[in-house]
């Protein structure tokens, strides 16, 4: 597997598939509507990147097997403080056969590059999948936030 920077179509795909998956996720982690996630999505997305994939301090990535894109990246470089995984989707077809973790191993070494001396990421409480793959990777727990719905 290889990982490059996306190109202009590659970005949008990526920004499309983005505009459709946090808003349902924030949606369901918040148990809000719909409509009112896409706005908050919003704030977090589209408006932190008012020049697109050229918003300095942001990189975004495909991963590759040969032609075949298997996902994206989107990596948040906050000043050589963190480095953030603001973004990982492998498509489905591509689950469980360590390409997330090649991509793993690869965001680590950026992080390096960039002198960023941890790398960071948020993942919903309810994606009990993602919250064992990361671990698996070495990522530890930093906070828990908790809900009791009435």
């Amino acid at each position: 597997m290889k990982i490059q920077a996306a190109s202009a179509s590659q970005y949008q795909a990526h920004m499309d598939l983005v505009s459709k998956t946090y808003p349902e996720g924030i949606a369901r982690a918040h148990n809000i509507p719909l409509e009112t996630a896409r706005e908050l999505a919003k704030k977090h997305t589209v408006d932190d990147l008012p020049l697109g994939a050229k918003t300095a301090g942001n990189y975004f990535y495909v991963l590759l097997e040969g032609e075949q894109v298997l996902g994206h990246l989107w990596l948040k470089d906050f000043n050589a403080t963190y480095l953030c995984l603001f973004d990982i989707h492998l498509y489905e077809p591509y689950r469980g056969q360590g390409y997330g973790s090649q991509a793993m191993a690869w965001i680590k070494d950026k992080a390096k590059a960039l002198n960023c001396p941890s790398v960071w990421l948020h993942v919903f409480g309810f994606n009990q999948d993602a919250i064992r793959f990361y671990q698996k990777n070495g990522y530890g727990i930093t906070e828990v936030n908790m809900r009791l719905d009435l």
